[in-house]
């Protein structure tokens, strides 16, 4: 079903959201003729990784990269909108992630926002 408005969360625009049911370690989403890669770690974090990286394989396609501590059964995630990049038309593009474990698979909700600088 396509949403045909606009949504607001306080003074950012919601410009994507969605759950996705996740069954190995990638998640692959397009938006604004961008591509981010989430990488949903399965293996233990080493004692010096960070929870989440951001980082950009090309100026069109950005990584992110979670440690196995998103995997959990009580449910973790971001708790601020984490800048991904800049757009063209001088917004920012922000995201929020809540992810949650059943077994081997993990619910995960990504939610982006464009925010005017």
């Amino acid at each position: 079903m396509d949403f045909k408005g606009s949504a607001y969360d306080e003074t950012d625009e919601i410009v994507f959201s969605g759950t996705f049911n996740v069954f190995g370690t990638g998640l692959t989403l397009k938006l604004y003729d961008l591509t981010f890669k989430f990488i949903f770690e399965a293996s233990e974090p080493l004692n010096d990784q960070k929870d989440i990286v951001i980082t950009s394989e090309t100026d069109k396609v950005g990584l992110i990269t979670f440690s196995n501590k998103i995997r959990n059964a009580l449910g973790s995630g971001s708790n601020e909108k984490l800048q991904v990049v800049n757009l063209n038309d001088g917004r920012i593009l922000l995201f929020t992630v809540f992810a949650q474990s059943f077994g081997e698979k993990l619910n995960v909700t990504i939610t982006f926002y464009a925010r005017q600088q």
